[in-house]
């Protein structure tokens, strides 16, 4: 994945651990700025290249059995006798 990239290690290391350390992702344009880099380009590439390696991998395991929700929020049907009783 970092064959023949313009971009330094520690750069890439950068970009990996941004890249998973968030759930919703970072912008490309955040880490060019934090790396203080000119090119757009090769940080946006370096990115999606990161992503389909993650995207390989993650098609060679199927989820099956137990499956562990976090940070999940479910609601639950109450009468509206007892919402009245909540307030």
């Amino acid at each position: 994945m970092m064959e023949h990239s313009m971009l330094k290690f520690r750069t890439w290391y950068a970009i990996v651990t941004l890249t998973t350390a968030t759930k919703k992702g970072f912008p490309a344009s955040e880490i060019q700025l934090q790396q203080g880099k000119k090119s757009y380009e090769h940080i946006w590439r370096a990115m999606h290249k990161l992503r389909a390696a993650m995207g390989q991998r993650d098609d060679l395991y199927v989820l099956e059995d137990m499956i562990e929700l976090v940070d999940a929020f479910f609601e639950t049907e109450t009468s509206e006798s007892h919402k009245k009783s909540l307030k």
